[in-house]
C-alpha cells in the first residue's frame, strides 16, 4: 500500500529546541487539516505515521524517553496505542519499513539505525549504519516502491538511499534551514523540501522549489504528513504541511 511520509517533524522539533514553556502539552496546526490540536507534553518529540495502515489520513504521536503514544485520529486525537522502544538518547524515526502500508518505530544511535517493523516493544528487524551522529536524520520512499529508505541531511546537502543501496546527493537550501521530506505532488514519490522562517519551499524534482508557502511562524517547527483537507484543489493523495509549538 502506497503511503506517504511525515515523520521528519521530530527530527525538526529537536533540532529547533522547541521544548521549553509553560504551556503543558504540544499544539500542532496543519495548513490543510485542523488547527490547534492538542496531543503530547510540551517536552515530548512529536512524530506523524499511518498508524494503523488504513492509508487515507495519518495521525499524530508523541515520544516520550523511549516510550511511544500514537494518537488515533489527526483532528481529535486520543492514544491507540503505547509501547517502549529505543533508549531516551535515541532520535525516534518511524516509517514503513517494509512496505506494508503502515509507519512503524524506529531510532538512530549515533549512526546506526534500529527499525522496527510492529509498533510494539522488542528488539529491531532491521539496522543498519548510515551518516553521521551529527547529521539530521530522514526517510522517505525515493522511488514509489512503498518503502520507506533512509536520508539525512548535512549542511544544505540531502543524502538519500534507496532500497538498492545507491546514494544520491541534492544540494537544496541553506545551512541554516530546517529539512522536511514529503510527496508534495501526490505521485507515490518523496521528495525534499525546507522550512526557513515563515516558509515553506517545497521540491517535487529534489532540484529547483516547485512550490513555496508561507505558513506559521519561524520559531516553530516543522510537520509533514496527509492531514486532510477542506479545499477542493487539494488531493487527498498529497502531503501538506503544518507547525508544532
Amino acid at each position: 500500500m502506497r503511503r506517504r511520509i511525515g515523520m521528519t517533524v521530530l527530527i525538526a522539533a529537536a533540532l529547533v529546541g522547541i521544548a521549553a514553556g509553560p504551556a503543558s502539552a504540544r499544539t500542532w496546526n496543519e495548513r490543510e487539516g485542523c488547527s490547534d490540536v492538542t496531543y503530547g507534553l510540551s517536552t515530548d518529540t512529536p512524530i506523524v505515521g499511518d498508524w494503523n495502515g488504513d492509508g487515507s489520513f495519518d495521525e499524530l504521536g508523541v515520544v516520550r524517553s523511549g516510550h511511544w503514544y500514537l494518537g488515533t485520529d489527526y483532528c481529535f486525537p486520543s492514544t491507540q496505542t503505547s509501547f517502549g522502544y529505543g533508549l531516551a538518547s535515541d532520535k525516534p524515526l518511524p516509517g514503513d519499513w517494509n512496505g506494508d502500508g503502515t509507519d512503524t518505530a524506529g531510532v538512530v544511535r549515533g549512526n546506526q539505525w534500529l527499525l522496527r517493523n510492529s509498533n510494539t516493544p522488542g528488539s529491531s528487524n532491521l539496522s543498519f549504519s548510515f551518516g553521521r551522529s551529527t547529521d539530521v536524520f530522514l526517510a522517505g520512499d525515493w522511488d514509489g516502491d512503498g518503502v520507506d529508505t533512509p536520508a539525512v541531511w548535512r549542511s544544505g546537502v540531502f543524502y538519500l538511499r534507496d532500497g538498492a543501496g545507491v546514494v544520491r546527493s541534492f544540494g537544496y537550501g541553506r545551512s541554516t534551514d530546517i529539512p522536511i521530506v514529503g510527496d508534495w505532488d501526490g505521485n507515490g514519490i518523496d521528495t525534499i523540501g525546507v522550512k526557513r522562517g515563515q516558509a515553506f519551499y517545497l521540491s517535487d524534482n529534489n532540484s529547483t522549489a516547485a512550490l513555496v508557502i508561507g505558513y506559521g511562524l519561524s520559531g516553530l517547527a516543522p510537520s509533514v504528513g496527509k492531514f486532510g483537507t477542506f479545499s477542493s484543489d487539494f488531493s487527498h493523495a498529497r502531503d501538506s504541511v503544518g507547525t508544532v509549538q
